[in-house]
């Protein structure tokens, strides 16, 4: 009985007790590294780069030539683990409808949506604290339902004026409401000495919001400032 191959993605999903392993199983070996928590270098390159390094994956981009001509959106990804190329190869693999893929260019989501690679949809939750002219005040601000899932990308945190300020930002959904939990981790959005500061890529956060959890912003610490915005980024499935 013959290995078999998978009704989805090219490579073996069945080798029968007994069989040859070989080439099939460490190609299935090799696909796992390039799809599993895909992060790509971008997603415009159209011809093989000329010194790549092993695991390097792109998406390819439109008008793909030389050793990827034809192979438009496929994700491509350089293996030196092929012992029939030690010198390296691409592995390519045609992407199937809903795959996602993050790019090293800007952190952003692109979903294959069965022809091409489209940007998630982004959105900014916004938040506000207002003094009334005085210095702000710390503790808790208030809360705000999020109607929508949605994944946390990222902050910006801005002033009226140059100064320094913690905040924390808190979760919690519907049904435990008011038991909150911080989710911004020791990436807590900070003003020192400064009228604005950002971090487009809020790695160390709880990112995942469900709809109908409740966001919080509690204001740790504070002088000078007597307004701050806080927006905090969110892709949306």
């Amino acid at each position: 009985m013959a290995n078999t191959v998978g009704p989805k993605i090219a490579v073996v999903d069945s080798i029968p007790d007994g069989a040859y392993y070989g080439v099939d199983g460490r190609s299935f070996l090799r696909m796992f590294q390039a799809l599993i928590q895909p992060n790509v270098i971008n997603l415009t390159t159209t011809s093989p780069p000329g010194s790549p390094t092993n695991g390097d994956t792109y998406v390819i981009g439109s008008g793909a030539s030389g050793a990827w001509i034809g192979l438009d959106a496929h994700i491509a990804y350089w293996t030196t683990d092929n012992p029939l190329f030690p010198l390296g190869t691409w592995d390519c693999y045609a992407p199937k409808q809903g795959w996602q893929v993050v790019s090293q260019v800007n952190n952003g989501t692109y979903v294959f949506n069965g022809s091409a690679w489209v940007g998630a949809r982004v959105a900014t939750i916004l938040f506000e604290v207002d003094g009334g002219g005085s210095a702000i005040t710390t503790g808790a601000k208030g809360q705000w339902p999020i109607p929508m899932a949605c994944t946390i990308t990222g902050w910006v945190i801005s002033a009226d004026q140059s100064g320094s300020c913690v905040v924390d930002v808190l979760r919690s959904s519907y049904a435990n409401f008011p038991s909150t939990a911080s989710i911004a981790a020791s990436d807590k959005p900070t003003l020192s000495s400064a009228q604005k500061n950002e971090n487009l890529n809020a790695s160390t956060w709880t990112t995942g919001i469900n709809a109908g959890d409740f966001i919080q912003i509690n204001v740790n610490s504070a002088s000078t400032v007597t307004r701050i915005n806080l927006s905090i980024n969110v892709t949306v499935p």
